[in-house]
Protein backbone atom coordinates (compact mmCIF):
# COMPACT_ATOMS: atom_id res chain seq x y z
CA UNK A 1 0.00 0.00 0.00
CA UNK A 2 1.28 3.38 -0.89
CA UNK A 3 2.10 5.97 1.95
CA UNK A 4 1.49 9.47 1.69
CA UNK A 5 4.43 11.48 1.66
CA UNK A 6 5.02 14.73 3.94
CA UNK A 7 5.12 16.83 0.67
CA UNK A 8 2.02 15.43 -0.11
CA UNK A 9 0.60 15.58 3.72
CA UNK A 10 1.70 19.50 3.54
CA UNK A 11 -0.39 20.16 -0.30
CA UNK A 12 -3.19 18.51 1.12
CA UNK A 13 -2.96 20.24 4.68
CA UNK A 14 -2.38 23.53 2.76
CA UNK A 15 -5.72 23.10 0.13
CA UNK A 16 -7.84 21.95 3.09
CA UNK A 17 -6.71 25.61 5.24
CA UNK A 18 -7.16 27.58 1.76
CA UNK A 19 -10.81 25.84 1.55
CA UNK A 20 -11.67 26.89 4.41
CA UNK A 21 -10.60 30.20 4.48
CA UNK A 22 -12.36 30.77 1.23
CA UNK A 23 -15.63 29.70 2.34
CA UNK A 24 -15.20 31.84 5.85
CA UNK A 25 -14.10 34.59 3.79
CA UNK A 26 -17.43 34.28 1.48
CA UNK A 27 -19.51 33.95 4.49
CA UNK A 28 -17.89 36.90 6.32
CA UNK A 29 -18.40 39.10 2.99
CA UNK A 30 -22.40 37.71 2.84
CA UNK A 31 -23.46 38.65 6.25
CA UNK A 32 -22.93 40.94 8.73
CA UNK A 33 -20.07 39.51 10.95
CA UNK A 34 -18.27 42.39 12.63
CA UNK A 35 -21.26 45.33 11.84
CA UNK A 36 -21.40 47.96 14.08
CA UNK A 37 -24.12 50.46 12.85
CA UNK A 38 -23.64 54.35 13.21
CA UNK A 39 -25.35 56.05 16.28
CA UNK A 40 -28.20 57.06 12.96
CA UNK A 41 -28.54 53.66 12.42
CA UNK A 42 -28.51 52.42 15.59
CA UNK A 43 -31.62 54.61 16.60
CA UNK A 44 -33.55 54.46 13.61
CA UNK A 45 -33.56 50.25 14.08
CA UNK A 46 -36.82 48.82 15.98
CA UNK A 47 -36.57 48.27 19.60
CA UNK A 48 -36.26 44.65 19.39
CA UNK A 49 -32.92 45.03 17.04
CA UNK A 50 -31.47 48.12 19.47
CA UNK A 51 -31.76 45.18 22.25
CA UNK A 52 -30.33 42.81 19.90
CA UNK A 53 -27.26 44.80 18.83
CA UNK A 54 -26.79 46.01 22.24
CA UNK A 55 -26.00 42.68 23.42
CA UNK A 56 -23.79 42.20 20.03
CA UNK A 57 -22.11 44.96 19.92
CA UNK A 58 -21.14 43.79 23.86
CA UNK A 59 -20.33 40.90 23.01
CA UNK A 60 -18.59 39.69 19.69
CA UNK A 61 -17.80 43.32 18.56
CA UNK A 62 -17.21 44.82 21.80
CA UNK A 63 -13.81 45.85 20.68
CA UNK A 64 -15.32 48.43 18.06
CA UNK A 65 -17.06 50.23 20.34
CA UNK A 66 -15.87 53.43 22.29
CA UNK A 67 -12.38 52.51 19.47
CA UNK A 68 -14.43 54.80 16.50
CA UNK A 69 -15.58 58.08 16.21
CA UNK A 70 -19.33 57.27 15.63
CA UNK A 71 -19.73 55.31 18.90
CA UNK A 72 -18.57 58.13 21.80
CA UNK A 73 -19.18 57.81 25.35
CA UNK A 74 -22.68 58.92 25.01
CA UNK A 75 -23.80 57.20 22.04
CA UNK A 76 -22.49 53.83 23.75
CA UNK A 77 -24.48 54.94 27.08
CA UNK A 78 -27.96 54.36 24.86
CA UNK A 79 -27.68 50.83 24.42
CA UNK A 80 -30.09 48.72 25.64
CA UNK A 81 -29.29 47.76 29.40
CA UNK A 82 -27.24 44.27 29.65
CA UNK A 83 -30.10 42.98 32.50
CA UNK A 84 -33.23 43.58 29.68
CA UNK A 85 -31.54 41.25 27.29
CA UNK A 86 -33.05 37.73 28.84
CA UNK A 87 -36.40 39.80 28.49
CA UNK A 88 -35.89 40.38 24.55
CA UNK A 89 -34.55 37.07 24.26
CA UNK A 90 -37.58 35.64 25.97
CA UNK A 91 -39.91 37.85 23.58
CA UNK A 92 -38.43 37.17 20.32
CA UNK A 93 -37.83 33.47 20.79
CA UNK A 94 -33.96 32.71 21.72
CA UNK A 95 -33.37 31.07 18.43
CA UNK A 96 -34.57 34.16 16.11
CA UNK A 97 -32.47 36.61 18.52
CA UNK A 98 -29.39 34.54 17.76
CA UNK A 99 -29.76 35.39 14.44
CA UNK A 100 -31.31 38.78 14.42
CA UNK A 101 -28.21 40.80 13.68
CA UNK A 102 -28.23 39.90 10.03
CA UNK A 103 -32.07 40.81 9.82
CA UNK A 104 -31.29 44.38 11.42
CA UNK A 105 -27.97 44.65 9.34
CA UNK A 106 -30.45 44.23 6.25
CA UNK A 107 -33.09 46.53 8.14
CA UNK A 108 -30.38 49.40 7.65
CA UNK A 109 -29.23 48.45 4.14
CA UNK A 110 -32.68 49.14 3.50
CA UNK A 111 -32.57 52.52 5.06
CA UNK A 112 -29.40 53.37 3.07
CA UNK A 113 -30.79 52.35 -0.13
CA UNK A 114 -33.89 54.78 0.37
CA UNK A 115 -31.41 57.42 1.57
CA UNK A 116 -29.95 59.31 -1.77
CA UNK A 117 -26.82 61.06 0.46
CA UNK A 118 -26.11 57.65 1.94
CA UNK A 119 -26.24 55.50 -1.12
CA UNK A 120 -24.23 57.83 -3.05
CA UNK A 121 -21.69 57.54 -0.62
CA UNK A 122 -21.92 53.76 -0.15
CA UNK A 123 -20.94 53.44 -4.08
CA UNK A 124 -23.53 51.30 -4.74
CA UNK A 125 -26.92 51.40 -6.67
CA UNK A 126 -30.21 50.97 -4.90
CA UNK A 127 -31.06 47.32 -6.46
CA UNK A 128 -27.60 46.41 -5.67
CA UNK A 129 -28.17 47.69 -1.93
CA UNK A 130 -31.56 45.98 -2.04
CA UNK A 131 -29.95 42.64 -3.02
CA UNK A 132 -27.55 42.33 -0.64
CA UNK A 133 -30.75 43.27 2.32
CA UNK A 134 -32.73 40.39 0.87
CA UNK A 135 -29.10 38.07 1.66
CA UNK A 136 -29.15 39.44 5.23
CA UNK A 137 -32.70 39.06 5.94
CA UNK A 138 -33.00 35.41 4.34
CA UNK A 139 -30.07 34.02 6.60
CA UNK A 140 -32.40 35.44 9.65
CA UNK A 141 -35.68 33.91 8.50
CA UNK A 142 -33.95 30.20 7.24
CA UNK A 143 -33.38 30.04 10.89
CA UNK A 144 -36.79 31.18 11.78
CA UNK A 145 -40.09 29.73 11.59
CA UNK A 146 -43.73 30.84 10.52
CA UNK A 147 -45.59 31.38 14.05
CA UNK A 148 -42.65 32.95 15.04
CA UNK A 149 -42.82 36.02 16.77
CA UNK A 150 -40.85 38.37 14.03
CA UNK A 151 -41.68 35.58 11.23
CA UNK A 152 -44.58 38.25 9.66
CA UNK A 153 -42.51 41.50 10.68
CA UNK A 154 -39.38 39.87 9.05
CA UNK A 155 -41.34 38.28 6.05
CA UNK A 156 -42.81 41.68 5.19
CA UNK A 157 -39.55 43.29 5.30
CA UNK A 158 -38.02 40.71 2.86
CA UNK A 159 -40.80 41.29 0.75
CA UNK A 160 -39.80 45.02 0.87
CA UNK A 161 -35.79 44.03 0.06
CA UNK A 162 -37.23 41.47 -2.63
CA UNK A 163 -39.20 44.09 -5.26
CA UNK A 164 -36.29 47.09 -4.18
CA UNK A 165 -33.59 44.30 -5.58
CA UNK A 166 -35.90 43.36 -8.82
CA UNK A 167 -37.46 40.27 -7.56
CA UNK A 168 -41.01 41.12 -8.14
CA UNK A 169 -42.72 38.01 -8.79
CA UNK A 170 -41.05 36.65 -5.07
CA UNK A 171 -41.90 39.26 -3.21
CA UNK A 172 -45.26 39.04 -4.42
CA UNK A 173 -45.31 35.60 -3.57
CA UNK A 174 -44.27 36.46 0.06
CA UNK A 175 -46.59 39.33 0.56
CA UNK A 176 -49.70 36.90 -0.22
CA UNK A 177 -48.44 34.30 1.75
CA UNK A 178 -48.33 37.12 4.82
CA UNK A 179 -51.71 38.21 3.99
CA UNK A 180 -53.27 34.61 3.82
CA UNK A 181 -51.43 33.35 7.29
CA UNK A 182 -51.75 36.66 9.02
CA UNK A 183 -54.74 38.95 7.47
CA UNK A 184 -55.40 40.53 10.58
CA UNK A 185 -51.86 41.88 10.41
CA UNK A 186 -52.61 45.95 8.54
CA UNK A 187 -48.56 46.34 7.70
CA UNK A 188 -48.83 43.39 5.11
CA UNK A 189 -51.39 44.96 3.24
CA UNK A 190 -50.55 48.81 4.05
CA UNK A 191 -46.95 47.85 3.01
CA UNK A 192 -47.88 45.40 -0.05
CA UNK A 193 -50.28 48.00 -1.24
CA UNK A 194 -47.74 50.82 -1.37
CA UNK A 195 -45.19 48.28 -3.25
CA UNK A 196 -48.30 47.94 -6.01
CA UNK A 197 -48.79 51.63 -6.33
CA UNK A 198 -44.59 52.01 -6.63
CA UNK A 199 -45.16 49.87 -9.44
CA UNK A 200 -48.07 51.60 -11.16
CA UNK A 201 -50.70 49.69 -10.02
CA UNK A 202 -52.60 52.36 -8.31
CA UNK A 203 -56.22 50.43 -9.11
CA UNK A 204 -54.98 47.16 -7.29
CA UNK A 205 -53.35 49.00 -4.73
CA UNK A 206 -56.85 50.28 -3.92
CA UNK A 207 -58.55 47.05 -4.47
CA UNK A 208 -56.34 45.58 -1.98
CA UNK A 209 -56.55 47.30 0.95
CA UNK A 210 -60.89 47.27 0.27
CA UNK A 211 -59.83 44.09 0.69
CA UNK A 212 -57.53 44.23 3.66
CA UNK A 213 -60.55 46.68 5.71
CA UNK A 214 -62.42 43.82 5.96
CA UNK A 215 -60.04 41.77 7.61
CA UNK A 216 -57.15 44.16 9.31
CA UNK A 217 -57.48 44.24 12.98
CA UNK A 218 -56.81 47.74 12.64
CA UNK A 219 -58.29 49.53 9.93
CA UNK A 220 -56.86 53.53 10.33
CA UNK A 221 -53.92 53.10 8.14
CA UNK A 222 -55.30 50.80 5.32
CA UNK A 223 -57.70 54.44 5.26
CA UNK A 224 -55.18 56.38 5.40
CA UNK A 225 -53.66 55.02 2.76
CA UNK A 226 -56.81 54.42 0.28
CA UNK A 227 -57.80 57.85 0.76
CA UNK A 228 -54.43 59.30 -0.51
CA UNK A 229 -54.60 56.63 -3.46
CA UNK A 230 -58.01 57.70 -4.25
CA UNK A 231 -57.42 61.48 -4.30
CA UNK A 232 -53.93 60.66 -6.63
CA UNK A 233 -56.50 58.56 -9.11
CA UNK A 234 -58.52 61.38 -8.91
CA UNK A 235 -61.67 60.20 -7.11
CA UNK A 236 -62.12 62.93 -4.60
CA UNK A 237 -65.72 62.51 -3.30
CA UNK A 238 -64.32 58.96 -2.26
CA UNK A 239 -61.27 60.30 -0.80
CA UNK A 240 -62.91 63.12 1.11
CA UNK A 241 -65.38 60.02 2.76
CA UNK A 242 -62.51 57.70 3.13
CA UNK A 243 -60.30 60.74 4.70
CA UNK A 244 -63.31 61.17 7.39
CA UNK A 245 -63.24 57.68 8.36
CA UNK A 246 -59.62 57.37 8.80
CA UNK A 247 -59.71 60.54 10.82
CA UNK A 248 -62.42 59.04 13.06
CA UNK A 249 -59.80 55.88 13.12
CA UNK A 250 -57.29 58.30 14.95
CA UNK A 251 -55.45 58.76 11.54
CA UNK A 252 -53.97 62.27 11.25
CA UNK A 253 -55.20 63.56 7.70
CA UNK A 254 -54.32 67.03 8.21
CA UNK A 255 -52.28 67.46 4.66
CA UNK A 256 -55.07 65.39 2.34
CA UNK A 257 -57.63 68.05 4.37
CA UNK A 258 -56.16 71.13 2.82
CA UNK A 259 -55.84 68.85 -0.30
CA UNK A 260 -59.45 68.04 -0.47
CA UNK A 261 -60.67 71.65 0.90
CA UNK A 262 -58.42 73.22 -2.16
CA UNK A 263 -59.92 71.31 -4.75
CA UNK A 264 -63.65 72.62 -3.15
CA UNK A 265 -64.22 69.37 -1.35
CA UNK A 266 -65.74 69.20 2.52
CA UNK A 267 -63.38 68.88 5.02
CA UNK A 268 -63.53 65.69 7.21
CA UNK A 269 -64.99 65.74 10.27
CA UNK A 270 -62.89 67.19 13.32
Amino acid sequence: MMTESKAQKRIRSSLSFLVFAACLFTWQSALSLGWVPTPKEYFLLPDYCQAKMSDYMRGPVAGKIGSTSPWRREAASMLVPASHIPRWKQKVGSTDFLHLHHYCYGLAIMSNAEDPGALRKSGYSAKERYAQAVKEIDYTRSKSRPGAPLWDVMSIAYARALAGAGQWSQSKAVFEDVIASSPRDPDAWVEYAKLLKRRGEINDAIALLEQGLKMASNRGPLLYWLAIYQYDLGDLTRAAETAQQAQAAGMKMDSLTRKLRGAGRSRPAD
